[in-house]
């Protein structure tokens, strides 16, 4: 509704009933009528039978201080109406200085409180940073000297010493995306006997696969040349123990994708295959991922 500081005292002086349609109101033949008090500033600005009434001189519009020409009464509620908007609601000038302009990631990152803004539903699909016309790179994540400890989730990213690092749910640690992938096998007929590096010659005995870097073994898979029974085992640092193994009972082979066995720089693995009677060219594929 109107504000105080603007008065619309509608007088009638002709001398009959006068009707304003589009307000859906009658002043009687010599009344006078606060309009400020019944309608807001945008009906008064926007009715077109009152000011038809106005500049036909059948209503005279005061301010509060003195009756106004039609022309001046016509002009005064535009521009009580332009005041009003103005007083009330943001403008072009102040959204373009304020909010439009303030359109950085940073500031958007904050929307609403502290990192409110971080989290990006994209349910129409991918996020796409294209960047086909330029020699920039999409995206750059900043090089850390220690991986992150707090508020971690899966999925999350980050590089260090040179590697994309991801952070593993399951495992709860940061392994690298890049994967390493050792193999130990042996020809024809073999039980209960070290496995050669990559089927080769050398067995893994006399000598190892040596890490350059802390990582963790993720998976294991085994393979016959016909179906049999044994157990492949993960040695290590010429230490007899097994720190992992994979069975296969009367199979071709078998996987096991949910390993988590930690592992040093320094150390070197060999491999083992354990069975009562002898297997058909036994290979094992060890999958290795860095971890920081």
């Amino acid at each position: 509704m109107a504000q105080p500081q603007w008065i619309v005292l509608i007088k009638n002086i002709s001398g009959i009933d006068q009707t304003i349609e589009d307000l859906g109101i009658t002043i009687d033949s010599t009344a006078e009528m606060n309009f400020d008090e019944i309608f807001s500033y945008d009906d008064l600005a926007e009715s077109k039978d009152l000011k038809d009434l106005l500049n036909s001189d059948d209503l005279v519009l005061n301010d509060g201080v003195s009756d106004l020409s039609s022309s001046d009464a016509v002009d005064y509620l535009n521009t009580i109406q332009l005041n009003y908007l103005k007083e009330n609601y943001y403008d072009k000038t102040y959204l373009d200085s304020q909010l439009l302009n303030k359109n950085t990631l940073s500031e958007a990152y904050d929307e609403g409180g502290s990192g409110a803004g971080r989290y990006i539903d994209a349910t129409s699909g991918a996020v796409k940073i294209d960047v086909v016309d330029s020699d920039n790179a999409p995206i750059e994540l900043v090089e850390k000297s220690v991986l992150p400890t707090s508020d971690l989730a899966a999925g999350q990213l980050a590089v260090k010493d040179g590697m994309l690092f991801v952070y593993d749910g399951t495992r709860s640690k940061w392994l690298s995306t890049t994967r390493m992938f050792l193999t130990f096998g042996r020809g024809g007929r073999t039980a209960n006997q070290y496995l050669n590096f990559y089927a080769g010659r050398i067995p893994s005995n006399n000598s190892g696969l040596r890490l350059s870097r802390d990582a963790v073994i993720v998976s294991l898979s085994g393979q016959f040349n016909t179906s049999g029974t044994g157990i492949f085992h993960i040695g290590k640092n010429d230490t007899p123990s097994s720190i992992g193994n994979l069975s296969v009972s009367s199979s071709l082979g078998n996987h096991n994708t949910t390993l988590n066995i930690d592992l040093s720089a320094g150390d070197f693995l060999q491999s083992y295959i354990q069975s009562s009677t002898k297997v058909w060219y036994p290979v094992l594929i060890v999958e290795i991922a860095w971890r920081a």
